[in-house]
């Protein structure tokens, strides 16, 4: 122990030549390892960086190359011919020519004659009655018909359904199948003619079918005429020896008639 107030010397610790390579080492290694580490890094970075630009360098081309398509498919599309929103519609008239669309005449005259009341004239009117002592003159009149059009006569007889909406109605009894439509040809005035004095039948046209009803499948049971060449004027007599039939014939929907149907 030293006296007091004497200085005290500590010999300083001195490193020997094996400590100081050691150290000299280390610190190389540390280095060296930090420059390594950092090296990988970069060329890590350069890798990504690398991959990047080229993937933004290929979005970049099909994207050029999508612009490219468009603007080549909108010039392909302004050189193609335009479509027509309305095929065939400058053919219409034609077609309705060709088709020979029917044509609905509706009677200029609608008269009665009774065989219990042989001398009674009775006038055109919209009352039809047909049973075995009466028969009805239908004349229709056909406008500048061609010289290849036909005609026929049919029967139009709405459902009581329809005909109670539009108030109208019918009586019919008896064969109702069995309606005879006779040619009478007759040029002369029909207003005033009796029994008696009626035009003479030429020959039978054809028979109708007055009824609402359908067969299977909803087949049509209501046979018109055979059809017959359109003339200016067509004059029939319509009877019916074995039913009773009676309804006005107006000319309003549902349609309750006699009418005549022009083809051409």
């Amino acid at each position: 122990m030293p006296p007091p107030g004497e200085a005290v010397y500590v010999p300083l610790s001195t490193l020997d030549d094996e400590t100081v390579q050691t150290s000299a080492k280390a610190s190389r290694s540390s280095s060296a390892g930090r420059y390594e580490s950092n090296e990988w890094r970069s060329i890590w970075l350069s890798i990504i960086v690398s991959v990047l630009a080229l993937g933004s360098a290929l979005l970049l081309n099909s994207a050029v190359a999508d612009v490219g398509i468009l603007l080549q498919r909108k010039q392909s599309l302004a050189r193609l011919p335009k479509m027509n929103p309305y095929p065939n519609f400058d053919t219409v008239g034609d077609l309705k020519k060709s088709r020979k669309m029917p044509r609905l005449w509706f009677p200029g005259v609608i008269l009665r004659v009774n065989e219990e009341e042989p001398d009674r004239e009775h006038i055109s009117g919209s009352q039809v009655v047909l049973n075995e002592t009466n028969s009805m003159f239908y004349r229709w009149r056909v406008r500048h018909p061609p010289s290849d059009s036909t005609c026929y006569i049919r029967a139009v007889v709405p459902t009581k359904a329809e005909l109670e909406i539009s108030n109208k109605s019918y009586i019919a009894s008896g064969d109702t199948g069995a309606l005879e439509v006779w040619n009478v040809t007759y040029p002369g005035q029909l207003h005033g003619i009796t029994w008696n004095t009626k035009p003479t039948r030429i020959g039978l046209l054809g028979r109708l079918n007055f009824t609402s009803e359908r067969g299977p499948e909803g087949a049509e049971l209501r046979s018109p005429t055979p059809s017959f060449t359109c003339q200016e004027q067509v004059t029939v007599e319509i009877s019916c020896p074995t039913c009773h039939i009676e309804f006005l014939q107006e000319f309003s929907d549902p349609m309750l008639a006699f009418d005549l149907q022009q083809l051409g």
